[in-house]
């Protein structure tokens, strides 16, 4: 059987942690998560959103020429 040939995942733009942040909102609010636990995943998912923008800001998007059918 013939390998499949994917890009590597450095290759691949930063994508904003959406998904993760509505669910684990969904989390919390399902569980009746205590007030604390919401301000310190907040805080963290801040901390994640802010890192996520400011690399998608400062990353270079590049053609790959090692690619080969």
């Amino acid at each position: 059987m013939k390998k499949v040939k994917v890009l590597q995942y450095n290759n691949l733009p930063t994508r904003p942690p959406a998904v993760s942040t509505a669910l684990m909102y969904l989390l919390l609010d399902k569980y009746n998560a205590p007030g604390w636990l919401w301000g310190v995943i907040a805080t963290l998912y801040a901390i994640t959103w802010i890192v996520t923008i400011w690399k998608m800001i400062d990353e270079e998007n590049v053609d790959i020429f090692d690619y080969k059918n």
